[in-house]
Formats: C-alpha cells, sequence, structure tokens
C-alpha cells in the first residue's frame, strides 16, 4: 500500500490517494460543497480506507478554488478538479476509474464522469 499527499495541476487540487499494490480499479471521492465537506471529512476518509482493504485506489481531494487547493474562481472549478483527480490516479496505473459524491457533490461526481 502507498499514500501519496501534494498538489497536482494549475490551478492546482490537493489530493491524497491511498494505492493498494497493483490496483487497477479507483475511485474519485467527490467532496461536497460547503459545511457538508466539513462534514462529511471522516466519513470520506473511512470510505477511503475501505476501498483500499478491498484492493481498490481512491484519491480524495481539495478542489481548486477550496480548502486547501490553488486559487480558482472559474464555474467549472469543482468539474474540472474531479476531472484531475481521476488523471492523478490513472498516473499510478489505475485503468478503471468510477466517481462517488455525497449530497451535492453527486452532481460534480456525475458531470465528471460522463466525460470521461
Amino acid at each position: 500500500m502507498t499514500t501519496l499527499h501534494g498538489w497536482s495541476g494549475s490551478p492546482a487540487i490537493r489530493a491524497a490517494a491511498q494505492l493498494p499494490a497493483a490496483a487497477r480499479a479507483g475511485v474519485v471521492i467527490c467532496p461536497p460543497l460547503g459545511q457538508e465537506g466539513v462534514i462529511a471529512y471522516r466519513t470520506l476518509r473511512l470510505l477511503a480506507d475501505r476501498l483500499e482493504a478491498r484492493g481498490i485506489a481512491s484519491v480524495r481531494y481539495d478542489p481548486s478554488g477550496r480548502g486547501d487547493g490553488g486559487p480558482d474562481t472559474t464555474p467549472d472549478a469543482q468539474v474540472r478538479s474531479a476531472r484531475h483527480a481521476a488523471a492523478v490516479l490513472r498516473t499510478t496505473g489505475v485503468q478503471h476509474v468510477a466517481f462517488v459524491g455525497l449530497a451535492s457533490a453527486a452532481l460534480v461526481a456525475a458531470n465528471a464522469a460522463a466525460d470521461t
């Protein structure tokens, strides 16, 4: 198991990827907007841990314009950041990527998945 933390892209997202050995499938965990994101933080971390225990890679991230992500005021920042998080997973060898989003992030996940 490998865990990667850091910034990626421009404008940057802050990503935390959990990568079990030889994972071929991965999940982009999209954070909810606003206060929902703060409340869901621990739940999303536990989801990533459970996926990892089953041999599935995951990436949690702060999108550009929010949290520890780089400054960004463009209207598509949330969806673009989710797509970038998927690209981060793919650079590690993950071949199949799914998107998960709770509450308001379900819209972000659906939009990002539709174009990848």
